[in-house]
């Protein structure tokens, strides 16, 4: 008596193809596929989501490169005032005089320290920005088409949205 080969045997043309979840639309599962495997085919309204876009970390290092470089300038135009004879020294010192080189000082260091606490918001928010990212970007892995409805869902779930609203099953 021959044996039946079972289901994953080598002895197989092909390898079966996987059940998918019915549509919980139209109750079939005849037209389904995966969403990645729709978007390589040709519809672009199923792209995955983009990653997103973070700030230039280098416009805030400008930034504080730019007032550290006029704090060291302010101290030698400073060192450069006390030099002069009085009689020049005077007029000036009342201007860039030790009291005013301190209050420009004062306010660059709070310039530079709201650049960093800047810095620092924006470095959390974008670590937050790619975990959310990388979250939706493997629920699109799982998302399937329905050829029939055109429309996605997630297998647990069973939401169906239509195309045009797969980011806020992707998002949620």
């Amino acid at each position: 008596m021959a044996s039946i080969p079972p289901p994953y045997s080598p002895y197989l043309a092909y390898p079966p193809t996987p059940v998918l979840p019915a549509c919980p639309k139209c109750g079939q599962s005849d037209q389904v596929q995966p969403v990645p495997f729709v978007y390589t085919a040709g519809k672009i309204q199923l792209a995955p989501p983009a990653p997103p876009r973070t700030e230039a970390p280098w416009e805030t290092w400008a930034i504080v490169t730019t007032a550290i470089l006029s704090a060291m300038l302010l101290c030698s135009l400073y060192g450069t005032l006390t030099a002069l004879p009085y009689q020049y020294l005077l007029p000036l010192t009342l201007f860039f005089g030790l009291p005013g080189v301190l209050a420009i000082a004062i306010f660059l260091l709070i310039v530079i320290a709201s650049q960093l606490k800047r810095m620092r918001s924006q470095r959390i928010d974008a670590r937050r920005k790619q975990a959310e990212w990388h979250k939706a970007l493997e629920r699109w892995q799982r998302l399937l088409y329905c050829h029939r409805d055109d429309g996605v869902f997630l297998p647990p779930d069973s939401a169906f949205e239509s195309v045009a609203w797969m980011k806020s099953l992707l998002y949620k």
